[in-house]
């Protein structure tokens, strides 16, 4: 009676395994292509991996409790056989989803190395001395993002659920998840043609305007503050 009772929990763990591989799947996909916020993302992936490892752990365990019952006879093969078969299911599964993360990995490789691949085919000469990447801090890398991407139009690659680089068609940098912001430090001043316009987007995309726009000798420019506390500013000559 254990043993039967033992058998149908495996299979509903079986049953909920296939589940997390779907839902694993779909936040692979999310990952991969930086939709969402990928902190969760990343959490649910490791409770789905952790599902489909209860389940196996579970089953090999019945299967040897079912295999050393049925010592004294055969009433229990197909008890052997049902687990067996629910195991084998769940590791095929399991691997494609592995393989489904492996393509996630050497697609995100793929691009770290095309771009390095890029930045070295400038000379030691041209970096030599010059500002080469910016790293900022961030509390949301999903707002992070799409603040960025809708107002300046940078683009940007995930390294994991805490790190996110960026290039914005000249320069690169990185944005590094935090609990807080440390404010101060540095001014990071970007380039705008139509302040305007910039400062629209800014405000449509929960950034915050902290100085309205001055004139400075040879300019204009105005400071902001993005979703997670970090100031910069915007000039222009027109």
């Amino acid at each position: 009676m254990k043993i039967n009772r033992a058998v149908m929990v495996c299979i509903g763990l079986g049953a909920t395994s296939l589940i997390a591989v779907l839902v694993g799947h779909l936040a692979l996909t999310d990952i991969y292509h930086g939709e969402g916020d990928l902190s969760l993302e990343w959490a649910i992936l490791r409770v789905c991996a952790g599902v489909i490892v209860v389940f196996q752990l579970y089953a090999l365990m019945t299967l040897r409790r079912v295999v050393h019952k049925g010592h004294g006879g055969d009433m229990n093969k197909p008890s052997a056989i049902t687990i067996c078969s629910t195991l084998a299911f769940c590791v095929v599964v399991f691997q494609a989803c592995g393989d489904r993360a492996g393509g996630v990995r050497d697609a995100q490789l793929t691009e770290v190395v095309e771009t390095s691949t890029s930045a070295e085919s400038a000379t030691q000469e041209e970096l030599d001395n010059h500002v080469n990447y910016l790293e900022f801090s961030a509390t949301d890398l999903g707002k992070t993002k799409q603040f960025y991407s809708e107002v300046f139009g940078w683009e940007f690659t995930d390294y994991g659920p805490d790190y996110t680089s960026f290039r914005d068609g000249r320069l690169a940098g990185g944005f590094a998840r935090v609990e807080e912001v440390s404010t101060g430090g540095p001014l990071f001043v970007l380039y705008s043609a139509d302040l305007a316009e910039i400062e629209t987007r800014i405000r449509e995309n929960d950034g915050r305007i902290v100085r309205e726009i001055f004139a400075f000798p040879g300019g204009r420019r105005f400071h902001f503050t993005d979703p997670s506390g970090n100031e910069l500013a915007v000039w222009s000559d027109q």
